[in-house]
């Protein structure tokens, strides 16, 4: 069997700098590396999950974000691309820009487990009002 995270070193790198910057919560994060056929298992984790994080080098409009959003998750985001126009900053989720942002805004809405249902009500709000639109949609992607 071929190993998938060959062509991927520098993701999985990072994705291991990642739980090693949560220090005692890593034991709280699991990485998989799952194939693009896996929606059943997508959507499952999407529902499990407390926070969404998209963590993309370059990114248009990031579906799996709106999909996080949409089932009520805050989502952590780069601040790239169409991920900026998704993610609202401190009211749908948080964007970031540097390696050591995701940590901090993980912990941040852990925390503080009213900010984290605030913040996913907005952002379920959001996907459904704000960017699931066709009018929306035209204006911000065509």
């Amino acid at each position: 069997m071929p190993d998938r995270t060959a062509n991927m070193p520098f993701r999985f790198c990072s994705c291991m700098e990642f739980r090693e910057s949560l220090g005692k919560r890593a034991q709280d994060v699991h990485l998989l590396l799952l194939p693009p056929t896996a929606n059943v298992e997508i959507n499952a984790l999407q529902q499990a999950v407390a926070i969404g994080l998209q963590k993309s080098t370059r990114e248009g409009f990031g579906l799996t974000v709106t999909e996080a959003m949409w089932k009520g998750k805050s989502v952590i985001g780069r601040e790239i691309g169409g991920i900026t126009a998704q993610v609202i900053h401190g009211k749908t989720g948080y964007t970031v820009n540097s390696p050591e942002g995701a940590p901090f805004y993980i912990k941040h809405p852990f925390n503080d487990r009213d900010l984290m249902t605030a913040i996913g009500r907005q952002a379920k709000e959001y996907a459904g009002t704000g960017l699931s639109s066709p009018g929306s949609i035209k204006t911000t992607w065509v």
